[in-house]
């Protein structure tokens, strides 16, 4: 229970859970944080990250980025992978679990993962025109459900498209497995 909510930013840390699913609460090892700490222990990525969220638990999530979390260099944005499906209901679309997914956004006005608005809906748009189907909400790359009251997206169907006259910040993306 001590590795769980302490940080650390030296090669010892805590393992996760074995389950398959990165996650975050006291049971689990902080997952979705120790993560990051890993792979930048084993050298796979730059950075040191302390493995907990910077909220204490168990009021959730806390991506600090370049602390906890990689961060972006778009402006206030950071990286997180977090187990996603249906029955946890964040903003998921039509296709069933996600796994565990790859999200970029931004964490720190909200003070959660990565979920929050961080691009147009043209830049959006234009990563998943490269990577996948350009359709906001199929294929392997998503946006939050969520943000579709926030400009993002027409609607919240399979036939939603980017709102391309919203200049604002108003998208988060999911890169899916």
């Amino acid at each position: 229970a001590t590795c769980v909510v302490t940080p650390s930013t030296t090669q010892v840390t805590c393992n996760g859970n074995g389950d398959g699913i990165i996650q975050y609460n006291v049971g689990n090892s902080n997952e979705m944080y120790r993560l990051w700490q890993h792979l930048a222990n084993a050298g796979l990525i730059e950075g040191t990250y302390n493995g907990v969220s910077f909220i204490p638990s168990p009021a959730g999530f806390g991506c600090m980025p370049g602390t906890n979390c990689p961060r972006s260099r778009l402006n206030n944005a950071s990286w997180s992978i977090y187990g996603l499906n249906t029955t946890v209901g964040h903003g998921q679309w039509f296709d069933g679990t996600y796994g565990n997914p790859l999200i970029f956004g931004n964490s720190v006005s909200g003070g959660t993962y990565s979920s929050n608005p961080v691009m147009t809906p043209e830049e959006a748009w234009n990563i998943d025109t490269k990577m996948d189907d350009s359709r906001p909400a199929i294929g392997k790359v998503v946006v939050w459900k969520n943000l579709v009251n926030a400009g993002c997206t027409t609607n919240d169907t399979a036939a939603a498209d980017f709102v391309l006259t919203t200049k604002t910040n108003a998208c988060g993306l999911i890169f899916k497995e």
